[in-house]
């Protein structure tokens, strides 16, 4: 790749990944939540300086935003930052249930709590949901600047508008579109609509049957995909959605078995996981088309335990990460290290391997994945601590070493995501390629001077 600055001075600077064979994955805990107050086990109201149960975030540059369910100074969960690389670790926000009004029979000073996983980010402004809390303990939708300022309760939901939504939020045509697991006029959950411009709230559907719509829908053109935990022909689930509600699939139990996952599309497909079921008893990976035809089963995780190194029971709440033909996603269980895995597949269906297998020393109960350039950043529910009432943690998975530059002030900035590899520059191509002995990332050059080559290279 050649890159030419519009300078005098420097006129051409290239860089390419050096190496001959492919690198490892490179796991890395980037920061590890700190302990509880209740040292011998979990509790509802456990409380810490940062959060219990990491469970969805959002990237911006090389900032992450992401969300507890619970702990912080309340117990209630919290809004964080972190840097990709671990550093300035911030608690944006602390969720309080508040205080319970018996005269009019609501809660106060309530945030809501219990943020649900999935951050959405729009311009500089957050929005999720959480399960508990509002004015009727039922849930809201939530607001808060990146920089912690300008917290506000959306919407709080109060049973007849729906009940506990459980997942994050959608964009689509300047509304924001989420579902809840219960409420609505007919008690079994509702999707709903919050337009930005005012922040009116309705209907798009309410559900007729208990089907627990754990996971966000997708929306595209007028047309909403989803699937139900419940529901279906044999009560084991099902894939809804088209311009108007239709039960487009039902999982069979060999077809799948409840999923909690938010649909991950492209065009007309859909890629999801079933929590369990599959030809295998662990879960399945699957896609579908829009019009609930051509079900594909991807690919079938083995049953927990005993020798499965593979995984088991992926909740796949955030949807699938989808990048050219390759899917990424998470187990919460098995696999080498017994606590859940990273996984890859073609959408084709082959190829699947293995990235990460977690023990409780790095990490338990991964649920959420982001890849940006090559490096795929996770969230883990629990561990880290070594045992298993870790609280959880950050980590990042190296998939493809990159090499990045930018011109600052009259100096060449170069920057890489994997620090085992180290920096080689030459004159030209096919001169030879020498180590920049202590070179780390970021490394700054002066530009003056004649072209120069530059590339990262594995030891």
């Amino acid at each position: 790749m050649k890159v030419i600055f519009n300078s005098l001075i420097l006129r051409v600077l290239v860089w390419f990944l050096g190496g001959a064979a492919a690198p490892a994955i490179t796991f890395t805990n980037l920061y590890n939540f700190s302990p509880d107050a209740f040292p011998n086990g979990p509790n509802p109201q456990a409380t810490n300086s940062d959060g219990i149960g990491p469970n969805g975030f959002a990237l911006v540059g090389n900032v992450l935003y992401g969300s507890a369910n619970a702990g912080g100074t309340n117990g209630y969960g919290t809004i964080f930052r972190v840097n990709t690389d671990g550093t300035h670790f911030t608690n944006l926000f602390n969720f309080n249930l508040g205080g319970y009004d018996v005269g009019t029979g609501t809660y106060t000073n309530s945030t809501g709590a219990n943020p649900n996983p999935g951050l959405l980010l729009i311009s500089n402004t957050l929005y999720g949901t959480t399960f508990y809390g509002g004015k009727q303990d039922a849930g809201t939708v939530f607001k808060i600047n990146t920089d912690g300022s300008g917290f506000a309760t959306v919407f709080s939901f109060s049973f007849t508008n729906g009940q506990s939504p459980a997942s994050g939020l959608t964009l689509y045509s300047q509304a924001l579109y989420g579902t809840t697991v219960g409420g609505g006029t007919n008690s079994y959950g509702t999707i709903f609509k919050i337009n930005l411009s005012d922040l009116s709230f309705g209907f798009v559907y309410q559900f007729t049957n208990q089907i627990n719509p754990y996971g966000g829908v997708v929306v595209s053109s007028n047309s909403f995909y989803g699937f139900g935990q419940y529901g279906g022909a044999s009560n084991h689930g099902l894939v809804y959605g088209g311009g108007g509600y239709s039960d487009l699939f039902d999982f069979n139990g060999v077809t799948g078995w409840s999923s909690y996952a938010t649909p991950t599309a492209v065009a007309d497909v859909l890629y999801g996981v079933t929590y369990q079921g599959g030809t295998n008893g662990g879960g399945n990976i699957f896609r579908i088309k829009t019009d609930g035809s051509q079900y594909t089963n991807l690919f079938s995780f083995p049953a927990p335990g005993g020798a499965n190194t593979t995984g088991a029971y992926p909740y796949g709440y955030t949807g699938l990460v989808l990048s050219g033909n390759k899917l990424y996603g998470t187990t919460s269980t098995s696999g080498s290290g017994g606590q859940g895995t990273v996984f890859q597949l073609n959408t084709d269906g082959t190829g699947f391997a293995v990235l990460h297998s977690f023990k409780y020393t790095d990490g338990s109960q991964p649920v959420a994945l982001l890849l940006s350039g090559g490096t795929l950043y996770g969230l883990a529910l629990a561990g880290i601590q070594g045992t298993s009432l870790g609280d959880g943690g950050l980590f990042a998975l190296i998939l493809q070493p990159t090499l990045d530059i930018a011109l600052e002030n009259n100096h060449a900035v170069l920057t890489w995501n994997d620090p085992s590899f180290s920096l080689f520059a030459a004159p030209t191509l096919t001169n030879t390629f020498t180590n920049i002995l202590g070179a780390t990332s970021p490394y700054t050059i002066s530009i003056n001077g004649p072209q120069c080559f530059f590339r990262v290279q594995g030891n």
